[in-house]
């Protein structure tokens, strides 16, 4: 096989490696410079545009009840990690990747739902000194928030996306939010509007190919790192949190492989050699090759992730 078409043949995954890591492996030690020099022979390709964004949900449950959430978070129970344990993820996943993580989301369920969200900024920026910082929110509590929240997004740099759903536009409370932000000097974007969501059309039987799927996948551009588990995406997050203990009788078996214990390793080759790894949840998921939904609140029921 010639060189071009070796590399054509693994761009999709280690596109998201590269953008998602900086691979500074970066010592005076010779060990870690032939390292370095080995794994930027490997991956010989230009980095993706985009990159990939690491997610922390600080919460599980949410105050909108969306059908079709990725993240599952209308059949989520109530969930906010405590101070001590994001402390602990962030910590170890900065100390794994030399704190040059490109972009980080916290988000939730609904992120505002926790008391403590102005520590957990402040934790974030501390462990992550250079990476760009967003929080995610539906916005529908963003009026009520006290001032430590606002002063606390102000002195981390932390930037406020609020997602533009059809049902929150009319609910947010902007003459509020505007004089806070006018007050505490923050900033907040708006997602593009919102009128469908993606289902992931899951299916019982194994109806994908997982390597082919996981290199074309554009949920890996999203892990997760959810309460010390590290997670390819939202999908085999949700269906091993959510979806396998709201519908028991559907339950998709969880491989090892799926999901990586972030504190059972120490080093930068064995988080990128979990990411690499194709998973076998890939063999049930239709997320990508689906039509939108049209947005409607959840029912709660089954038929919303699943296809049969």
């Amino acid at each position: 096989m010639k060189r071009r078409d070796f590399f054509k043949s693994i761009f999709g995954t280690y596109t998201a490696i590269t953008s998602f890591f900086s691979f500074k492996y970066l010592s005076n030690k010779s060990n870690s410079t032939q390292q370095n020099n080995k794994l930027l022979t490997k991956i010989n390709f230009k980095r993706r545009a985009t990159g990939v964004i690491l997610e922390f949900p600080i919460v599980h449950h949410c105050n909108l009840n969306c059908a079709y959430c990725d993240h599952f978070a209308s059949i989520a129970p109530v969930h906010k990690i405590s101070v001590k344990d994001f402390q602990n993820d962030v910590k170890k996943i900065s100390k794994i990747t030399n704190g040059e993580i490109k972009e980080i989301w916290i988000l939730g369920g609904e992120p505002l739902l926790h008391d403590e969200i102005d520590k957990i900024f402040e934790i974030a920026r501390k462990y992550f000194k250079n990476t760009n910082i967003k929080m995610l929110t539906n916005g529908l509590l963003l009026d009520k928030q006290k001032d430590a929240f606002w002063k606390s997004c102000k002195n981390n740099n932390i930037k406020i996306v609020v997602e533009n759903y059809i049902y929150n536009k009319e609910k947010i409370n902007f003459d509020v939010i505007k004089e806070k932000l006018r007050r505490f000097n923050c900033l907040l974007s708006f997602d593009s509007p919102k009128y469908q969501f993606r289902k992931m059309n899951l299916t019982k039987e194994k109806t994908h190919n997982i390597n082919h799927r996981y290199n074309k996948c554009q949920c890996k551009l999203w892990p997760i790192l959810d309460n010390g588990k590290f997670y390819p995406c939202s999908v085999v997050n949700g269906v091993d949190k959510f979806f396998n203990k709201k519908f028991p009788d559907l339950a998709f078996p969880i491989a090892q492989k799926d999901v990586l214990n972030i504190h059972k390793i120490n080093s930068m080759d064995e988080l990128l050699e979990f990411y690499e790894t194709p998973k076998e949840m890939c063999a049930h998921c239709n997320y990508f090759l689906s039509e939108g939904e049209k947005w409607r609140l959840s029912k709660q029921e089954a038929s919303e992730w699943y296809q049969g």
